[in-house]
């Protein structure tokens, strides 16, 4: 009489079961707006797994990384180049004097993130220097920090009244990747105080 050994055949089986979702490819998507929920386009994201990649936002401001093997662990920041006098003008001047002054504070964390052009933890008459600067062509880049910034949408602040009182996260982490992720960032320019800027 034939026999078959099936102890084999359940151990492939059991092994081919556990790797399963080591092997399927997974999906990390996700959108880049400013605090208003308004997409923005052109914004590039860089994903970095085992391997690389890069992708650039559409007009909803929408990007999407497809057949991320599962169990990768990566991280993902969007990030933008271009003239740090975009999106800034005489009237961001205008409300960063009224903070200054306590006349009129500014009402969001992302706000006061802008307003800190010197990444210094505090808005004082030197970030709006480094403002008037860049509009009259003195300087092509803020000292001390970049001309956009990234915070994940889902960082909450301890104290949005001072968004500086811990470190700001600018690289989500994420993994080991078991299933399809979303990924949102809330886009901050730096010096536009009043939310005009568009990475184009």
């Amino acid at each position: 009489m034939n026999t078959i050994n099936l102890k084999p055949i359940w151990g492939l089986l059991c092994l081919f079961l556990f790797y399963l979702p080591f092997v399927s490819a997974q999906t990390i998507y996700g959108t880049v707006t400013n605090e208003y929920d308004v997409g923005l386009e052109g914004v590039k994201v860089s994903l970095s797994c085992l391997s690389g990649y890069t992708d650039t936002t559409d007009a909803s401001g929408a990007f999407i990384f497809e057949n991320i093997p599962a169990g990768d662990l990566c991280s993902i920041w969007p990030f933008v180049e271009g003239p740090v006098f975009n999106g800034v003008s005489t009237f961001d001047l205008v409300l960063m004097s009224k903070h200054i002054l306590g006349v009129q504070l500014l009402e969001s964390p992302y706000k006061m993130i802008a307003a800190d052009v010197n990444n210094d933890g505090t808005i004082t008459q030197a970030d709006m220097i480094d403002i008037m600067e860049a509009l009259y062509g003195m300087e092509d880049e803020f000292p001390n920090n970049t001309s956009w910034r990234f915070i994940p949408e889902s960082f909450i602040f301890p104290d949005p009244a001072n968004p500086w009182v811990t470190a700001l996260p600018d690289v989500l982490n994420i993994g080991p990747v078991t299933g399809d992720v979303e990924v949102n960032f809330i886009a901050i320019k730096i010096g536009d105080v009043n939310v005009s800027a568009t990475p184009d």
